[in-house]
């Protein structure tokens, strides 16, 4: 058999094999969307496929004041990181520092929905503040996105429920 003929006979069988349900983990929507049923990829998912991949973000940036880093990473991992595990929707969180901007942070929160990050948001975010106020230079600045693709374990977990 030619290298084309195997990748044709493998491709089949993948594409069988989705639609037979060997792959449980990958949503129908996911399949469809990039067109693994046959047809090319559909250009937008379906509302079903769009409820189903609802993970949504939270991006916060502070600026740290510079004799205050050590503090504000330890407020982060003893204060702020189990009040976010005790909410409702919350998947994980992630802090980054700049290379090129010792005072800056990010810290990336992971959320089961929109709904979620917004219940957060309005309960408890302003708990968050006030622990690390006197830590920032500046009041936090606060962005959402949507999470389209993702290969963390806990995240693509979520995102294939």
């Amino acid at each position: 058999m030619q290298n084309s003929q195997l990748f044709e006979d493998y491709n089949s069988r993948r594409k069988a094999s989705l639609v037979t349900g060997k792959y449980p983990n990958l949503p129908r929507c996911f399949c469809q969307y990039f067109g693994l049923f046959g047809g090319g990829p559909s250009p937008k998912p379906s509302s079903d496929c769009e409820r189903r991949f609802e993970t949504f973000t939270r991006i916060v940036e502070c600026h740290v004041k510079p004799a205050k880093r050590d503090e504000f990473g330890n407020k982060l991992r003893n204060e702020v990181v189990p009040i976010l595990q005790k909410q409702a929707g919350f998947v994980d969180v992630i802090g980054l520092t700049s290379e090129d901007d010792a005072d800056r942070t990010l810290a990336i929160s992971f959320w089961k929905s929109k709904e979620d990050a917004e219940r957060y948001e309005h309960e408890h975010y302003h708990r968050i503040v006030d622990i690390i106020k006197p830590l920032v230079k500046e009041d936090p600045r606060v962005k959402t996105f949507n999470v389209e693709t993702s290969t963390s374990q806990r995240i693509a977990a979520r995102k294939a429920a």
